[in-house]
């Protein structure tokens, strides 16, 4: 007894330490825990954000599709003339590009609302699947005037429950047809699976794992429980479709992998108190640095680049931005490998950040997207332009020499526009430069011209 109450005595000069010791490590723990918390928290939002957002300019670019189509003019002529028939309908077909606007359907629709000519993966569409296509499509036609040029996207499920995306548009009459303008015109509509199609093309930017949507049956039990890690979208003529994932949580990760190393050097001595209170303040730094950058390139990730652009547009500052795709990036990692492509993905950043200017902001969204914010025109050309003659020559990748190429779409910010809207038209254009208008001129060039036309495409 005596003993331990001479230990204790021995101990009680340093008691303020200990207590100041405890009261640390209770702070510093809770403080993980919070901070960790909350970048889980912003993680899921994210999350959230980008598959809505990837969702939605899915279906944005199927409605430009579907405009741009009945906008041409070999399209709009042949919708809109009454002795056309189903066999010259097809001629407009090459003027379409269903790989890059991400549909494989093409529908004609009589005035009626039945089938009156189709395309599947660039084929003729014929018999009762067709018939079926038009069934499905028929309502959502059925909205447009019955002439003038008017479209409409939406979703609904076929006659298999599968979810579709729809976009529909009225032939508008050209030239000849003018004398008509008051009669109804056919429709064309471009139909879109959106688990088989637009799922897998939007998964590469979404950040997210082990994505899936839901059945039917298991979706309305997600959507009742209100899910942070699901999304609903409305369907016009059935259940909604749920997508879900499985949170990435990088804050609990961080925990298990910093946690341990940092309640040993808490527990090492009283002395180390400062050593320790200096990891924390690390830990809360790597943390904020994971939230704001892109682990990769070092660049700002999407996190920051919309916080960045919401920002500009608050305080009314002009601005253009750009969205960057790569040309051939795919055909790299194919060949080389998923660490040369990695490797390929760091020198780009490099030649994007030595191509900005000091107002500019550069950013990488994901995949092989990156993107700019410039205060002006006049800026976003000067760096896209240096950008792209840049990545026209050969870039040293290890002992590789690499070439790929790049498709920049730009858009101005005009007063009051919302950032959604101004990334919107910066996408459409980049689309229009990349996957549009390039398959238009290859088509209708020699094949000698073919040869030169975009070296640096996939």
């Amino acid at each position: 007894m005596r003993s331990i109450v001479a230990s204790l005595a021995a101990l009680q000069p340093i008691a303020p330490f200990a207590a100041l010791f405890v009261l640390l490590v209770v702070f510093a723990g809770g403080g993980m825990v919070v901070i960790a918390h909350e970048a889980d928290v912003s993680d899921a939002s994210r999350a959230r954000e980008a598959v809505t957002r990837g969702f939605s300019a899915a279906l944005a670019n199927l409605d430009a599709g579907v405009e741009m189509n009945v906008a041409t003019a070999p399209v709009a002529e042949t919708l809109s003339d009454p002795r056309g028939t189903p066999a010259s309908t097809y001629s407009f077909f090459p003027f379409t590009s269903p790989a890059s606007l991400g549909y494989h359907g093409t529908v004609v629709l009589n005035p009626d609302g039945t089938a009156f000519a189709g395309t599947r993966f660039g084929r003729p569409w014929t018999g009762p699947s067709l018939t079926a296509a038009a069934r499905m499509i028929a309502p959502v036609a059925a909205r447009l005037p019955t002439q003038g040029a008017a479209t409409v996207t939406t979703l609904r499920r076929d006659e298999r429950g599968e979810v579709q995306a729809i976009a529909v548009a009225n032939a508008a009459p050209t030239g000849r047809d003018i004398a008509r303008a008051s009669e109804p015109v056919r429709r064309l509509a471009i139909v879109a699976p959106v688990v088989r199609q637009i799922v897998p093309r939007i998964l590469p930017s979404l950040g997210v794992e082990e994505f899936r949507t839901l059945p039917p049956g298991i979706a309305m039990d997600a959507r009742a429980s209100d899910d942070a890690n699901a999304v609903t979208i409305a369907v016009d003529n059935g259940s909604p479709i749920v997508f879900s994932w499985r949170p990435r949580e990088p804050g609990r990760a961080a925990i298990a992998r910093w946690g341990p190393i940092h309640a040993a050097l808490l527990l090492a001595a009283l002395v180390m108190l400062a050593v320790a209170a200096r990891g924390s303040l690390a830990a809360t730094r790597a943390l904020k640095l994971l939230a704001h950058n892109d682990s990769l390139t070092g660049l700002a990730n999407r996190f920051a680049f919309h916080n960045e652009l919401d920002r500009r547009l608050a305080r009314g500052e002009p601005l253009v931005i750009g969205m960057i795709d790569l040309n051939g990036f795919k055909a790299v990692n194919d060949e080389h490998g998923h660490l040369v492509g990695d490797d390929l993905l760091v020198a780009v950043g490099v030649e994007l950040t030595h191509a900005a200017g000091p107002d500019d902001f550069v950013a990488r969204l994901g995949g092989d997207e990156f993107a700019l914010i410039s205060p002006s025109s006049v800026a976003a050309n000067l760096l896209a332009a240096a950008f792209t003659e840049r990545l026209a020559q050969p870039l040293i990748v290890g002992p590789r020499r690499l070439q790929i190429g790049a498709a920049i779409g730009l858009s101005a910010a005009q007063p009051g526009m919302a950032a959604s809207a101004l990334m919107g038209l910066a996408d459409a254009q980049l689309y229009e430069n990349k996957h549009v208008l390039c398959p238009w001129r290859r088509n209708s060039e020699p094949n000698d011209r073919r040869q030169t036309a975009s070296p640096g495409s996939h």
